[in-house]
């Protein structure tokens, strides 16, 4: 069965993961769980030098809440950026400067989304 992560329970932290705890006594720290999956089309886009838009499905099941976050500056979420229901992410690539390729990552609800620009 698919399940979704929704809270931390044992310790006061932000409802996402990681967790980052000092160890100075002892923890009891409870992922808490429900039923339900999130999960995006496509996976990898390969971006065209001049940067473009760019849309992502997202499909949510059980209530399953998610957010849509860039490891790199050249992708900004310009719409969708989080939701407990199905829904788009919409992400903007900027034009490449310079000839190498370049490779950025979207998460999404935990599910990563490769962007190549050649």
């Amino acid at each position: 069965a698919s399940a979704c992560f929704v809270t931390w329970s044992g310790v006061t932290a932000p409802p996402n993961t990681p967790v980052n705890v000092t160890a100075n006594t002892t923890y009891g720290i409870t992922g808490n769980f429900q039923s339900g999956a999130v999960s995006v089309s496509p996976t990898s886009i390969a971006a065209g030098s001049n940067g473009a838009n760019y849309s992502i499905a997202v499909t949510s099941s059980g209530g399953c809440t998610w957010t849509a976050t860039s490891n790199v500056s050249w992708i900004t979420i310009i719409g969708g950026a989080s939701g407990s229901t199905s829904g788009t992410v919409t992400i903007s690539v900027a034009k490449k400067n310079g000839k190498s390729a370049r490779t950025g990552q979207v998460s999404i609800g935990g599910t990563i989304v490769t962007v190549t620009q050649n």
